[in-house]
């Protein structure tokens, strides 16, 4: 079974390919473990500074090797990220910001994107943002959106001067499609997004309205759908979007279709599409076409 012993010894043996599986395979069994405990156990803590340490060495050994960074938001908190660079990419390379739920730990991209994205020839931004992971929890913070946080990030690559800016996208996992999504609805710099269940936050919204009026038919909720796209939301992202379903998910087919014909009249004509994908057991949304993005 790999462990962070049998990583140290693979690493003291000059096979680093070897150490780092077996980090990044015990980083996923600390976080595995921990979220079987309690809130109140003290054993969480050690499992997730175990779990920090292992995917720390494998990102300090990889090739080339990562980065961690501290991004500065708000007034005293920080978003806590790893930047991994491509192997072999251009010069100024393309980046997607990896963001996920309140539960959310970047060590969790860190095994689940890494390697499809490095395939790909992508570089990655993996962030916990303020609250997450190993960020602070401030309440101060609460009066600031999340992806204010997010646009520092998009602030932080720009900055770094090795980043396309032109081809900075964003993802976000689970229940941090909702805040990718507003992030792009917000922020013009996102060259595309992709959202896991991206109308998710809105098809809430929807469905706790329609409910609370006694209305909660399948036209109820696309009637509510087609008002909220045409008073803001996620009328005004401008960049191509993806947003994927499971196909037996709860939410209704019939809504992300709806939710892309009100994106299609929002963009003026643009593109908008709806299929569904049963090979990969997902339904996609949003692919939106911007006046100036290819």
């Amino acid at each position: 079974m790999p462990t962070r012993r049998g990583g140290d010894l693979a690493c003291a043996a000059g096979n680093l390919r070897s150490a780092c599986s077996n980090w990044l395979r015990a980083s996923n069994y600390y976080r595995t473990s921990e979220v079987f405990l309690k809130l109140d156990d003290r054993r969480r803590s050690a499992a997730l500074e175990k779990m920090r340490a292992c995917s720390d060495l494998v990102v300090m050994h990889r090739s080339p090797r990562g980065e961690r960074v501290r991004i500065p938001c708000f007034e005293d908190s920080f978003v806590e990220a790893y930047f991994l660079r491509a192997p072999g990419a251009d010069r100024r390379v393309s980046v997607v910001v990896c963001v996920g739920g309140q539960d959310h730990f970047k060590d969790g991209h860190l095994h689940t994107l890494l390697r499809q994205a490095h395939a790909r020839g992508l570089s990655l931004l993996l962030v916990d943002l303020p609250g997450q992971g190993a960020s602070p929890k401030n309440k101060a913070n609460v009066r600031y959106e999340v992806e204010t946080a997010i646009s520092c990030c998009v602030d932080y690559l720009i900055a770094r001067g090795d980043v396309d800016e032109r081809r900075i996208a964003i993802l976000g996992d689970g229940l941090g499609a909702a805040f990718a999504s507003r992030a792009a609805n917000l922020d013009d710099r996102f060259a595309v997004s992709v959202s896991d269940a991206g109308i998710w936050d809105m098809h809430e919204r929807v469905s706790r309205m329609t409910w609370m009026s006694g209305n909660d038919t399948k036209d109820a909720i696309a009637a509510e759908i087609r008002r909220m796209g045409r008073h803001g939301g996620l009328g005004q992202v401008r960049c191509p979007t993806l947003v994927t379903f499971g196909e037996r998910d709860w939410l209704d087919i019939g809504h992300a279709t709806e939710m892309c014909r009100v994106l299609k009249e929002a963009g003026g004509g643009r593109d908008a599409e709806s299929f569904l994908h049963r090979r990969n057991r997902r339904v996609t949304c949003a692919d939106r076409q911007s006046d100036d993005r290819q």
